[in-house]
C-alpha cells in the first residue's frame, strides 16, 4: 500500500492556476477567431429578440381577440337592454364576425364563437346557431368542459327547431335518443 504524497501548500502555489489558464486559452482563441466570434454572439443575441418579438406579437394578438370581445359582448348587453334580441344580434353580428374572421385561432376567437352561437340562439336563428357551436366543438377538442356546453346547446337547438331528418353534427351520439333524432 503506498500512500500519496499530500501536496503543501507551496506546492499546490507553484502549480498553475486552473481558471487563468483556461481563461487565457479562451481569450486567445476568440482573438485569432475575432470574426467568427462575433458573429455567433450575434447571431445568438439575434435568435433571442426574435423569439421574444414573436411571443410578444403573440400575446399583444391574443389581448387585442380578448379586447375585440369584451367589446362587443358590451355592446351587445347595452343593445340588447334597448331592443329585443334580434335586433341586438344585427347589431353585433358585424363585430362578432369580423372578431372570428381575424383571431380565428386565439382564445378570444375561440371563445367569441361560443358568445356568438348564443347569441344567434337567442336571436332564433338556429340553423346558424348550430353551425357555429358544431365549430366550437372541432375547436374545444381538449377542453371537455366546453365542449360539452356546447354538445348541450346544440342538443337544446336541436330541440328548438324539432329537426328530425338528417344526420345531426357530430358528437352529438349521445344526445340522439333526448333528442328525438336518429
Amino acid at each position: 500500500m503506498a500512500t500519496e504524497k499530500k501536496l503543501t501548500r507551496k506546492e499546490l502555489l507553484k502549480e498553475p492556476d486552473e481558471f487563468l489558464t483556461v481563461s487565457s486559452k479562451l481569450a486567445e482563441y476568440i482573438n485569432q477567431h475575432r470574426t467568427q466570434t462575433i458573429g455567433g454572439v450575434c447571431a445568438f443575441f439575434l435568435i433571442i429578440a426574435s423569439v421574444l418579438g414573436v411571443q410578444y406579437m403573440l400575446k399583444k394578438s391574443e389581448l387585442a381577440s380578448f379586447t375585440l370581445l369584451s367589446q362587443a359582448t358590451t355592446k351587445y348587453k347595452k343593445s340588447l337592454a334597448e331592443n329585443d334580441a334580434e335586433k341586438a344580434y344585427l347589431n353585433v353580428a358585424g363585430d362578432f364576425d369580423a372578431i372570428l374572421d381575424r383571431y380565428p385561432n386565439k382564445n378570444g376567437g375561440k371563445l367569441a364563437l361560443m358568445t356568438y352561437a348564443g347569441i344567434c340562439m337567442d336571436a332564433g336563428k338556429i340553423d346558424k346557431a348550430i353551425d357555429l357551436y358544431t365549430q366550437v366543438l372541432d375547436k374545444f377538442k381538449d377542453a371537455p368542459v366546453v365542449a360539452n356546453a356546447a354538445q348541450n346547446a346544440i342538443a337544446y337547438a336541436f330541440e328548438a327547431k324539432k329537426r328530425s331528418t338528417g344526420p345531426p353534427p357530430p358528437g352529438l351520439s349521445a344526445w340522439h335518443p333526448m333528442i328525438g333524432t336518429p
